[in-house]
């Protein structure tokens, strides 16, 4: 049961939501924006057109759901899919709120065959990431909760345009779960994907005859948010996808939209590549995934700070030999050391060259 406290009601580009309030980043997003992943949803709508069937696996409260469904049309049918109870309630409240009649909405992981899975189920009212909850195999030793599992095959789409894969991980099972489907109905597929890892899983489930592949990048901030808030909570962050354009579509691939980069990729290092140089959360510039550019910056943070460097080595290691003549008994006294050392840690070149030794280490250790 869901408490009501634990939920708020916001409007949207597309109707109202229903979302946790303490959930982060989708709740925050949508209190703050009136939106989440608008970037990635202008995207999605843009490769789909009145009339489609679309499946969203990994529905959460349904942003996606609900905008690509206002994009189909009452012709068209979306199916969505969310395995966590509380987040599936909310999403069925979405759907029914904004008079989408068009929209199932569907309690179940999907994956690569039927069965059950599991996963840990977070606390909805306290602050968390609520689509950040990964499923597991279910070992039949009653940890955590069990929710029943389906592929996408065992739907037996006559149609379906596009593939919208958010599975925390599981995206190369979802795939294997619907290769007789995607090779039939020959639709878009668009999976979230973070690592190389996941990459090379989903790349080798994925039915790639006919695709041509991309790499996506699409902004977590919005700077067209409904509310108009330019407060850019997110930075530079950029989130990462993979997706398979059928090769007629691919001939002219929508490249205009704001906050939405397409990579094309050949080959699982250019995937590897993409994502790696890929803006994260956290990343101040848009060198900080760019190797040869961070090891410049060290090299010219070292060449300006070289003389505060050598100036506090010689003086760390005189201390340390101070320090260790006091050891064994000879003045000046430990208290006395440790006083100087505090004084030295408290210096303003001391502060200002922090980084740079810290830096600085880690190149030793790279070129090790």
């Amino acid at each position: 049961m869901i408490h009501a406290e634990e939920t708020a009601i916001a409007t949207m580009p597309r109707g109202s939501i229903e979302y946790f309030v303490n959930d982060d980043p989708i709740g925050y997003s949508i209190k703050h924006y009136g939106g989440w992943a608008e970037a990635e949803i202008r995207l999605l709508n843009a490769l789909v057109r009145e009339g489609d069937v679309v499946v969203d696996a990994g529905a959460n409260i349904g942003t996606h759901t609900l905008a690509l469904a206002r994009r189909v049309g009452v012709t068209g049918r979306v199916i969505a899919f969310e395995p966590q109870a509380k987040v599936f309630e909310l999403l069925k409240r979405n759907l029914a709120s904004n008079g989408i009649l068009h929209g199932e909405a569907i309690h179940a992981a999907l994956g690569s065959e039927p069965g059950e899975v599991a996963f840990d189920e977070p606390s909805y009212g306290a602050h968390t990431n609520i689509g950040a909850v990964c499923m597991r195999a279910a070992t039949g030793s009653g940890e955590g909760r069990l929710v029943r599992m389906e592929t996408i095959d065992g739907r037996e789409l006559e149609a379906c345009r596009l593939l919208k894969i958010d599975a925390e991980g599981m995206g190369a099972a979802v795939i294997a779960g619907g290769v007789d489907t995607i090779k039939r109905a020959r639709p878009v597929v668009f999976v979230e994907c973070d690592s190389d890892g996941e990459a090379a899983d989903i790349l080798a489930a994925m039915p790639r005859d006919g695709y041509v592949l991309f790499v996506v990048r699409t902004a977590a901030f919005d700077e067209q948010n409904h509310k108009r808030n330019q407060d850019n909570v997110f930075g530079l962050a950029h989130e990462t996808g993979l997706l398979f354009l059928p090769e007629v579509d691919a001939m002219a691939p929508p490249t205009d939209l704001p906050g939405v980069t397409l990579i094309r990729c050949h080959t699982l290092d250019d995937v590897a590549e993409a994502l790696r140089t890929t803006p994260r959360y956290g990343d101040r510039t848009s060198h900080d995934r760019d190797p040869l550019a961070l090891r410049k910056a060290l090299e010219d943070l070292e060449a300006q700070n070289r003389d505060d460097i050598a100036r506090l080595s010689f003086r760390i290691a005189s201390l340390e030999w101070q320090l260790r003549q006091a050891e064994y008994g000879t003045t000046p006294s430990v208290a006395l050391l440790e006083e100087r050392i505090r004084a030295m840690e408290g210096s303003t070149s001391w502060r200002i060259t922090a980084p740079v030794r810290a830096l600085k280490l880690l190149l030793n250790r790279r070129r090790r």
